[in-house]
């Protein structure tokens, strides 16, 4: 027996005992208890920067090679676009294809990528590139077979490429023409 202030004997009660035997469980659990998860950061895919700008190259001169072997008229030449594009800008490609040969209009020649040069790279993110393209072996006629190319047609132009990763590998995001005095028009 335990004797308190002013000689009182002290007694434990069954709430107290039972409150106390649930604060330990609690305590408990929530040691057991999984913590929350980190929010995930972008995990490098690329071993190096050099690496994913290489990998974005080869990409995007794929890209670029899928165009040169287009047929307007077919769009089945269109779908390996799919594999290296974003779906948004896919669509967007596949809109601009169909108008063409809705028209009648029929692609000749080959565009070159002269050069790919790294603007920006946020890792496991995405990538911003510049690129020349030398246009001037390329065709455009109409359904009577006169082109279209009009005579001011500059025979190069520069782009800036945004492209993101998708399935672990760089697509297409964005295309958009830019001023480049290292890329002369003509």
């Amino acid at each position: 027996m335990l004797r308190g202030y002013r000689g009182r004997m002290i007694t434990r009660t069954r709430p107290v005992v039972a409150f106390t035997l649930l604060l330990v469980a609690l305590g408990m659990i929530s040691g057991c208890a999984p913590q929350a998860e980190p929010e995930p950061t972008p995990s490098a895919v690329f071993a190096s920067e050099e690496e994913a700008f290489k990998a974005a190259e080869e990409t995007y001169r794929a890209y670029n090679e899928v165009f040169n072997n287009l047929n307007y008229q077919d769009l089945v030449t269109l779908e390996p676009l799919a594999e290296l594009s974003t779906p948004e800008n896919f669509a967007l490609e596949r809109k601009a294809v169909s108008e063409f040969g809705a028209e009648g209009i029929v692609r000749g020649g080959r565009a070159e990528v002269e050069w790919f040069r790294p603007q920006a790279y946020k890792v496991g993110e995405s990538l911003t590139a510049w690129s020349c393209i030398n246009i001037s072996a390329t065709t455009f006629v109409d359904s009577s077979g006169t082109s279209i190319v009009p005579s001011t047609r500059p025979k190069r132009y520069a782009l800036e490429v945004v492209m993101v990763l998708y399935r672990k590998q760089w697509v297409v995001s964005e295309t958009s023409e830019m001023e480049d005095p290292s890329c002369p028009p003509s």
